[in-house]
């Protein structure tokens, strides 16, 4: 579910207007339920590195590093994925031989959080207007802790289903992953929470999981 790019920026933020939905935009990556499968939700010229095969950019040395970075992005995950079917748990540096000891320091959590209270933060005020509907809920935990979650086009909320660490799988950013689901109309939406200083300078660099068209 977690998009290789951005390579620099934010995850679509140079997408045509005509690739935006309401659910599908800069920071929020829409998906469609098919089955047990996820679907993006518009056209994958969403992603730079499509819309630059059909139309190769001017500065090609930036468009050889977007292609090393897909490349890197893909063998880092095999890695990670490789090392979990060996030793049944994430490891953040599985080519360390010293990696494979069984102890606490070198455990990753697979799931940061699942369900819960999606709570407050930068993730959902970036003023992008995709999605344009979030309900707001004041101390949602009892504690002082505000809640919110983006809304469908009929208004009603969606589901927060959890998030992860993304740096746990790949260790290249300081982002997490939140996913949000309309059981209704079976639309997942995903989106990332940054520190407030990564996302006031337009984010980190993001390497992540593969969600690409294959070659």
């Amino acid at each position: 579910m977690i998009p290789i790019e951005p390579f620099q920026g934010a995850p679509g933020e140079e997408t045509p207007q005509e690739c935006e939905t309401w659910c599908c935009g800069e920071d929020w990556p829409g998906y469609r339920m098919l089955g047990d499968k996820c679907e993006l939700i518009t056209d994958f010229h969403y992603f730079e590195l499509e819309r630059f095969r059909n139309e190769p950019p001017e500065d090609a040395d930036y468009y050889e590093e977007l292609k090393q970075h897909y490349a890197s992005a893909r063998k880092a995950f095999e890695e990670h994925r490789q090392f979990f079917r060996t030793h049944g748990w994430l490891s953040g540096a599985p080519n360390n031989p010293e990696s494979a000891d069984d102890d606490d320091d070198s455990r990753m959590s697979i799931v940061g959080k699942f369900g819960g209270v999606s709570r407050d933060g930068n993730w959902w005020c970036n003023g992008n207007g995709i999605p344009s509907r979030f309900s707001y809920y004041p101390d949602a935990t009892g504690y002082g802790e505000d809640a919110a979650l983006p809304r469908t086009e009929d208004e009603r909320d969606f589901v927060f289903v959890g998030s992860a660490e993304v740096y746990h799988f790949l260790n290249d950013t300081n982002a997490y992953l939140m996913l949000f689901y309309d059981p209704v109309e079976r639309v997942v939406l995903t989106t990332f929470g940054w520190t407030q200083d990564s996302h006031r300078n337009a984010g980190p660099r993001l390497v992540a999981l593969a969600h690409s068209k294959p070659e």
